[in-house]
């Protein structure tokens, strides 16, 4: 147990460190500074400020011994202590089924974050700090970056484990669960916004399996919210952090996601980088390219039905994700349907 004093809504210092401890520890942690030197050791002098000044008046206790803590949500956070290179998650009964639901894909890719210990009783994950820079993701015509990206999608498919599913059985229950999310949530759900995404889950489905000849399909463990937030540079790559809406979906998902956020890339890094995922596909599961490339082809309609399933789980859990109406523009903008 220690305590931490906040520097701002996000942001806590452990309050046992000296004033150089607090600036050193603060420069050193690179996923809260800038890479610009400078820079960094401005935020530092403003951080250092707000510590003297709520210093008593801004106190709480966790259950860590850690130097620097980052406000997630309510009483959850994450603690990271840079000697021994780990970062704590510390999480309430409330939040304890999201919190490690995704943990039972931990061993499904060697992508995953480390994750070194589980103490469900103090309700503590103990994994491995990767002390990195988020990546400028607005830098679109770096091609050290393209090159660092293309070897994060290819990995995240050759280095996942393969499931493979009844295609119908599978699209069915993504429309089942969106569905009963719409139920539940019907108080803070206009009745022209739920019957908008019910009509075109029920179009898109009936399409995929109109299209689909494949009986059964692939599925890959997918990260599920690849941002520039959760993305680290460590040794010259891409490291993917917080993987709370992971599982397993349609290979391509995460490109296709990806490719809705940062449409600046452009059209030839994202088909160059698609015909990389073709060809490992085609090795990974032994099928000849021109199946795995009509097979891909349905990946469109099924991302549609997993990434309305994804932002309604969002929407029914996090406060981030509660205006219904992003989830709205969303199908408007990139499926070009009309109610």
């Amino acid at each position: 147990m220690s305590t931490f004093v906040s520097l701002g809504n996000f942001i806590s210092i452990n309050k046992k460190l000296s004033i150089p401890s607090i600036a050193f520890k603060l420069f050193c942690c690179k996923p809260l500074m800038p890479r610009n030197p400078l820079k960094r050791l401005r935020v530092v002098y403003n951080y250092l400020i707000l510590f003297r000044r709520n210093n008593v008046s801004n106190e709480h206790i966790l259950r860590s011994d850690g130097d620097v803590a980052i406000k997630v949500v309510d009483s959850n956070y994450k603690v990271i202590n840079l000697k021994r290179k780990i970062i704590q998650t510390i999480f309430d009964e409330e939040n304890e089924d999201k919190i490690c639901g995704s943990l039972i894909y931990k061993d499904s890719s060697t992508l995953y974050e480390k994750i070194w210990d589980i103490d469900k009783e103090n309700r503590i994950i103990t994994g491995l700090f990767y002390n990195g820079h988020h990546p400028n993701l607005n830098k679109t015509k770096s091609k050290i970056l393209k090159n660092r990206l293309t070897d994060m999608f290819i990995s995240l498919l050759a280095e996942s484990d393969i499931r493979n599913v009844n295609a119908r059985v599978y699209a069915k229950s993504l429309v089942d669960l969106t569905l009963e999310i719409l139920d539940r949530n019907s108080e803070g759900i206009t009745e022209k916004e739920s019957r908008y995404v019910r009509n075109f889950l029920v179009r898109i489905y009936e399409r995929f399996i109109k299209n689909n000849e494949e009986r059964f399909i692939q599925l890959t463990l997918s990260h599920g919210d690849i941002k520039e937030d959760n993305l680290l540079v460590q040794n010259n790559k891409i490291v993917l952090i917080d993987w709370e809406f992971c599982g397993f979906r349609s290979p391509t998902f995460d490109l296709i996601k990806f490719k809705t956020r940062f449409p600046n890339f452009g059209d030839d890094f994202y088909s160059k980088l698609n015909k990389y995922l073709f060809d490992k596909l085609s090795n990974k599961t032994k099928r000849g390219n021109e199946l795995i490339q009509r097979y891909m082809n349905n990946y469109l309609d099924l991302f549609y039905l997993e990434d309305i399933t994804l932002r309604l789980i969002q929407f029914e859990n996090r406060e981030f994700a509660k205006d219904f109406s992003k989830i709205i523009k969303f199908i408007k903008r990139h499926s070009n349907y009309e109610s």
